[in-house]
């Protein structure tokens, strides 16, 4: 606490601002600068915790009321498989949209959570989302993303009039523009249109 209050004192005497950061580590400054130490590592200890937080808030790995050890080790296995499972849908299905820097929470309850209509008949299997769900996009490009048969990348908002040409994005992947379009379009049919009758 003394040497808080000291600190504090010396920035006022020389006119710093208050927000300036100061950190006692033990390691050897040849390894680590004062920014980077900062910023990629105390930084990322942080997020860390941040990361902690959000699994226990957000997928419940708090709750271990059980009274036996294996009752409550299981059910953290299920916490942490869930949050594996949310992360890697925000790492690949959410990427460059809305929903890419979103919590487990957030994702559990404007992606996950969502009304529809299932009907199951022999062969196929049809989920009809609410034509009001203001995530039906991002559910249809994670859907196709995951799939494996859509862009890694937003569709191209001028896409190309010839069919067979390609969009490239930032990873140099090639998508063609139709095919896009399509997956999107089939997708994100909205309850109660003629596709889902």
């Amino acid at each position: 606490m003394h040497r808080a209050e000291n600190l504090r004192n010396w920035l006022y005497d020389k006119g710093l601002p208050d927000s300036l950061r100061s950190h006692v580590t033990s390691l050897a400054p040849e390894c680590w600068a004062a920014q980077p130490l900062y910023e990629e590592l105390y930084c990322a200890r942080g997020d860390m915790e941040n990361r902690i937080k959000e699994c226990q808030l957000d997928l419940y790995a708090d709750r271990t009321s059980a009274h036996t050890m294996r009752a409550n080790q299981l059910r953290l296995w299920f916490a942490s498989l869930a949050y594996v499972l949310i992360g890697a849908l925000r790492r690949l299905g959410l990427a460059h949209t809305r929903l890419a820097d979103a919590t487990c929470g957030t994702i559990r309850l404007k992606l996950l959570k969502i009304g529809a209509q299932v009907r199951v008949s022999v062969r196929r299997i049809k989920v009809a989302m609410a034509s009001a769900c203001p995530y039906a996009e991002e559910f249809a490009l994670a859907h196709a993303r995951i799939r494996g048969c859509g862009p890694m990348m937003p569709p191209d908002p001028n896409p190309p009039t010839n069919n067979r040409e390609y969009i490239t994005g930032p990873d140099k992947t090639p998508h063609i523009a139709a095919t896009t379009a399509r997956v999107l379009h089939v997708d994100a049919t909205p309850a109660g249109s003629a596709r889902n009758q």
